[in-house]
């Protein structure tokens, strides 16, 4: 968890209610594995947002060559 809540500085605490939150309304799943909660994405359209902003992601530095 500490991990994630330095790649967003966060705190722990406030990651973990985030992801809480998550889970609640269907978006994540859990499954524990001894002391760590493996957290996966269930919602299809998160998963199909997050794809499309890769794409645009990848496509934005060709867009400006070209543009050159």
């Amino acid at each position: 968890m500490s991990d994630l809540a330095d790649a967003v500085g966060m705190k722990a605490q406030a990651v973990s209610n985030q992801l809480r939150k998550l889970v609640d309304l269907g978006i994540l799943d859990t499954r524990r594995h001894g002391n760590h909660i493996h957290y996966r994405i269930v919602e299809p359209c998160v998963t199909k947002l997050l794809h499309h902003g890769l794409c645009i992601q990848e496509e934005l530095p060709l867009r400006k060559v070209r543009a050159s």
